[in-house]
């Protein structure tokens, strides 16, 4: 094997790693920052949060919330959603938050406690998730 092929596999190889370590970084190290991180799964925001993409949720004090900004909550047990404020309804000394999907028509049926604020998306990264499903199971796992 002649030296410039091997340089060239080696320049390859360390490109490679790089890729794999900035990915594995923003798919699950970021989070020593204090970033949560939801992939999306419906088309409820999109085009801004396409299906595939990674949201990271950062906490927030709830009064420091204010309309249009996107906020990642607990609908219960198992469900996460990501919406919009449309309004803040202030109920004695809570505040409840009326959401919606951009892609939606109408908004949310229910407001929003403060108890189930995770947080506000700070940033998100389109298609991220997807690459994260796939690395997370088989054949991806492999690979």
């Amino acid at each position: 094997m002649s030296s410039q092929l091997k340089a060239t596999l080696r320049t390859i190889s360390t490109v490679l790693v790089i890729i794999v370590v900035i990915l594995a970084f923003l798919i699950a190290g970021i989070r020593i920052f204090g970033y949560d991180i939801y992939g999306v799964t419906s088309s409820s925001m999109a085009p801004k949060y396409p299906v595939g993409s990674l949201v990271y949720v950062q906490s927030t004090d709830v009064n420091d919330l204010k309309v249009r900004d996107v906020i990642t909550y607990q609908l219960d047990q198992k469900n996460i959603s990501t919406h919009r404020i449309q309004e803040i309804v202030k109920e004695g000394n809570t505040l409840k938050f009326r959401t919606k999907g951009d892609a939606n028509k109408e908004a949310d049926a229910r407001l929003v406690t403060e108890a189930e604020i995770i947080g506000k998306v700070a940033f998100s990264i389109p298609h991220l998730g997807n690459i994260a499903s796939y690395i997370q199971q088989p054949p991806g796992l492999y690979v």
